[in-house]
């Protein structure tokens, strides 16, 4: 199905669906063979677990979706929860650079193979393009848009090349420098923003008395994000175009400055709201066995910020996908129903399908559910649930209430940037992870380090004392600088084999044509 949308739509559009499973591929492979087996698994076989106090939020931060809910120490059997808590988050880690690593080499020898046909691509597509082993009509109505979609992604390439000769540089230059200033004023704006609003919610000390202004004012952060990602994304759609990018390049500028813009976000309100919630508590102020009423804020008497963060992340989650799914109907669906039914394509026609926005809308929900696996464990599994829902609804809504869009250009050139950009939100989402376990005091009345001064303590008091020496010597700079220096001669080398590598294969490729040239000219009369 994937390749009739890229036969149809063009190859942007697949790739939103390509990537997509990837992600749902990744993250059933963390649920699946991490967080479930071995450590919601292992607490759900023992006889309960630690409750944390019902101040928090509601009775559902009292299960084992959330952090609190899991014992310390040994369990049954003999099974260490605090060694496998904190292993399992870092395999979570390593397991995801190591599929993004594999998916990027991937991509990198199918973009390279693909670019040996980039000297003759009309001959390329009209004479060898054919697949004769299709035998239906249907078949073949399929196979003629391919072949007619990626011709105009390549006349539209070779349009943007004239054009790119002719654009004024000083006039581009000063376009580009306003934009940019744009962006980050918009990128500034935005994180302190967040920052208010959280400063704001840790000063509130109960909800308003109405119904449904409590209800926002306790998902006021997952609003503020979402209202954030609905204003902020489409202007930095507009403000590509000022500049004038061919539509690969307009392409990546919008990933990076989206994709700055959610990491940003993200990480200040996680850090916000680590920073508000690890205050004193109840367990150590004057009202610790005050309980509050329904309608006060309930961060003051936390006594498991844990938790308290998981339930925030797990929201944010929440009306992420809410947001996703209102996208669909009112965006698309309504709006297809209005130009079919009343007014016809000419006023307002349907909507384009926009590979950027939703490849970046894929990233933000990853990023979070790296950031939050350690507060909410379940947050793999749910993300799975998550993407299977999306990749159909997004399916039926691109082929019954969208139109290919009008910039159509190569993604095949594009894939392994879009992992490279994942690869950097995967390395900013360990650094607020390596923060915690590293420099935050854990709850000291619920969780599975209740009893350590810090939670990075339980590795040096659960394992073996020969592998604590060796954490030790690799920990040593008289070990990691030599070891960091071997590995940058190491990437040197191959860098330079690269290169050598690809000097012989143009010189190749010249003589190829060269002999084809001379050759063609001994055959004339």
């Amino acid at each position: 199905s994937i390749r009739q949308l890229e036969g149809y739509f063009g190859t942007g559009v697949g790739s939103y669906f390509v990537f997509l499973r990837r992600l749902f591929l990744l993250d059933l492979l963390l649920a699946l063979l991490l967080t479930i087996p071995f450590i919601i698994v292992p607490q759900l076989a023992t006889k309960g677990g630690t409750s944390v106090d019902s101040n928090i939020l509601d009775s559902v931060a009292n299960s084992f979706l959330f952090y609190g809910y899991y014992s310390e120490g040994m369990i049954s059997w003999g099974y260490s929860m605090s060694l496998a808590f904190l292993l399992t988050n870092a395999f979570v880690f390593i397991v995801s650079f190591i599929y993004i690593l594999r998916r990027m080499w991937i991509d990198y020898r199918t973009s390279k193979l693909s670019g040996l046909r980039n000297d003759f691509p009309f001959c390329w597509r009209v004479f060898l393009g054919w697949d004769y082993s299709i035998n239906t009509k249907k078949g073949a109505e399929f196979k003629h848009a391919a072949i007619s979609t990626q011709l105009k992604e390549e006349i539209q390439e070779l349009k943007m090349e004239k054009k790119r000769r002719y654009m004024r540089y000083g006039q581009t230059v000063l376009r580009r420098f306003l934009s940019n200033i744009i962006v980050l004023s918009l990128l500034g704006g935005s994180a302190y923003l967040v920052y208010f609003f959280v400063r704001r919610s840790e000063g509130r000390r109960a909800f308003s008395s109405n119904r449904w202004l409590a209800l926002i004012e306790r998902f006021e952060l997952s609003l503020l994000l979402l209202g954030l990602r609905i204003v902020i994304v489409p202007i930095f759609r507009q403000v590509v175009l000022i500049e004038r990018w061919h539509p690969r390049t307009a392409f990546k500028w919008t990933l990076v400055r989206t994709t700055a813009f959610y990491a940003a976000n993200v990480i200040v309100l996680l850090l916000s709201l680590l920073g508000e919630a690890t205050k004193p508590s109840c367990s150590n102020s004057t009202n610790a066995t005050a309980t509050p009423s329904p309608t006060q804020n309930p961060l003051p008497y936390v006594c498991c910020w844990e938790t308290y963060v998981g339930v925030e992340i797990i929201k944010i989650v929440s009306i992420d996908f809410g947001g996703e799914v209102l996208s669909i109907l009112l965006a698309d669906l309504l709006r297809a129903m209005f130009v079919r039914y009343i007014c016809g394509e000419k006023l307002i026609g349907f909507r384009e399908f926009s590979t950027t926005s939703n490849i970046l809308g894929l990233i933000y929900g990853q990023s979070l559910i790296w950031l939050g696996t350690f507060f909410c464990p379940v947050l793999p599994a749910v993300q799975v649930i998550k993407l299977f829902l999306v990749f159909y609804m997004r399916r039926i809504a691109v082929v019954y209430t969208n139109v290919p869009p009008k910039r159509i250009y190569r993604a095949s050139r594009s894939g392994n940037f879009v992992q490279v950009l994942l690869l950097l939100v995967l390395f900013a989402s360990i650094l607020p992870f390596g923060y915690v376990i590293a420099a935050l005091k854990p709850s000291t009345e619920c969780g599975p380090f209740r009893s350590e001064a810090y939670i990075h303590r339980v590795v040096s008091s659960e394992l073996p004392s020969w592998i604590n020496e060796a954490l030790k010597v690799m920990g040593n700079p008289a070990f990691t600088v030599p070891v960091i220096v071997l590995l940058l001669l190491i990437i040197f080398y191959y860098g330079l084999l690269s290169r050598s590598y690809r000097d012989v294969i143009k010189d190749l490729a010249h003589h190829i044509r060269h002999c084809l040239a001379i050759s063609n000219t001994c055959r004339l009369p």
